[in-house]
């Protein structure tokens, strides 16, 4: 039986008329190994963004329901000019939204969840040997309601479906080689990463690396789904997360026995099955510095800087106690929080605030990390010697991260992927 592959496409993959056409004809080969296909995409080039902005000019503070109503309306657009480009090329499809391939969510809008996917129409057109395009980023509630599942949700809606269909792997297609070491338009020697753990991939896409959907990550390796990060544009090096098929892509055409002693899965696997290394710079080049200072218990300090479960997530919080207060450090990319809104927050209590703009966090991200503990001296000394303050650092299981003026963001990425990963150096 042939298997069933996902393959995702991002906004940068079909920003033209040109890249549907060159999707399409990407498909058309996976349809002529015999593979059935769904393919999941995001909306055009910067089209999302667009109509956030178009939405800021009618309402400073658009509904949440209604901003996911004009948000869904980009994914629809890149469904159909998919299917059209297909049909160009002589393969039948069919374009469904996330309420019509079944993509149950909870009620909460702009950050749903998927509860769970009922794909009988999926089915059906798989069956009659079409190509499924679905519209990514989007659902429906059990109240019937449009629902989004936040930005980058794209990624989430082709690793779930890929879960509910049992594919072999999930493929996600960007403008680049797979994940790099570093942000390439910052530092030209950024070189692809062959194979990298769920984990560090996740902390990567915190810590402000341009990577998959964290979400997407977290549900592939609740359910073990291995992806494959492309580029959409040209082939080359890509990268594949968690455990990698134990048989070659190109090879899987039909269903692999892995009980059949010529199949390809008695392969060993060329990867190190330990290590201790930088894997990646990653730069959150503009973040928003909180202070808060104060003789309460820190959980009534950490209260104030509670936005509901809707809001953007801090990069990092720390708390420490200061002879009879506490104080608690919280650092989150830009736009940052509501300042006016943590003074309410604050009202009856002795917090005092302190908010600082124009920093930048930069990161070291690997496997082994705490096994060095002279990694944050050295990376320290490394930026001092050149110029650049550390306003304060944070060490973690698989990141070690910087705070420091944003003027000097790029610099620090180079220097520390020069320092830490050109060099070959382990952590």
């Amino acid at each position: 039986m042939a298997i069933t592959l996902v393959q995702k496409f991002g906004g940068t993959s079909v920003a033209s008329p040109e890249r549907f056409l060159g999707v399409a004809r990407r498909i058309l080969e996976e349809k002529r190994r015999g593979r059935r296909m769904i393919v999941v995409v995001s909306a055009m080039g910067q089209s999302t963004d667009e109509l956030v902005e178009l939405a800021r000019q009618v309402s400073a503070h658009p509904p949440r329901r209604e901003m996911d109503m004009l948000l869904t309306a980009g994914e629809r657009i890149s469904m159909a000019l998919l299917a059209m480009a297909l049909d160009s090329v002589g393969v039948p499809a069919i374009s469904f939204t996330g309420s019509q391939s079944g993509i149950i969510t909870d009620d909460r809008h702009s950050d749903a969840r998927i509860a769970e996917i009922r794909a009988f129409r999926i089915e059906e057109a798989l069956e009659q040997d079409r190509v499924v395009i679905v519209a990514g980023f989007q659902g429906v509630s059990h109240r019937k309601e449009v629902t989004t599942l936040g930005r980058g949700g794209s990624d989430t809606t082709a690793v779930a479906l890929a879960i509910r269909f049992g594919c072999p792997w999930c493929e996600i297609f960007t403008d680049v080689h797979g994940i790099l070491t570093a942000d390439p338009r910052i530092v030209p020697a950024a070189r692809t990463i062959p194979q990298i753990g769920a984990e560090a991939t996740v902390v990567l896409s915190h810590l402000g690396a341009q990577v998959l959907f964290r979400r997407s990550v977290l549900l592939a390796r609740k359910f073990q789904m291995p992806l494959r990060v492309r580029c959409s544009l040209s082939d080359g090096a890509e990268t594949w997360i968690g455990a990698r098929p134990r048989f070659e892509p190109e090879e899987a055409a039909m269903t692999v026995d892995s009980k059949s002693p010529e199949s390809s899965a008695s392969k060993p696997i060329d990867v190190p099955m330990e290590t201790e290394r930088i894997l990646s710079v990653a730069l959150e080049p503009h973040c928003t510095g909180i202070e808060i200072i104060g003789k309460e218990k820190a959980q009534r300090l950490l209260a104030i800087l509670d936005e509901g479960p809707t809001a953007p997530p801090w990069t990092w919080v720390e708390v420490n106690q200061d002879g009879d207060s506490f104080r608690v450090r919280a650092v989150r990319a830009d736009p940052g929080p509501n300042e006016a809104a943590m003074r309410e927050r604050s009202r009856g209590t002795s917090a005092v605030i302190r908010c600082c703009s124009g920093l930048a966090a930069v990161s070291l991200v690997g496997e082994g990390i705490l096994a060095r503990p002279d990694l944050l001296a050295e990376a320290v000394g490394a930026l001092e010697d050149a110029g650049i303050e550390v306003r304060s650092s944070r060490t973690a299981s698989m990141a070690v991260s910087f705070l420091i003026e944003g003027t000097h963001a790029e610099k620090a990425a180079r220097l520390l992927h020069a320092r830490f990963v050109e060099g070959g150096r382990e952590a």
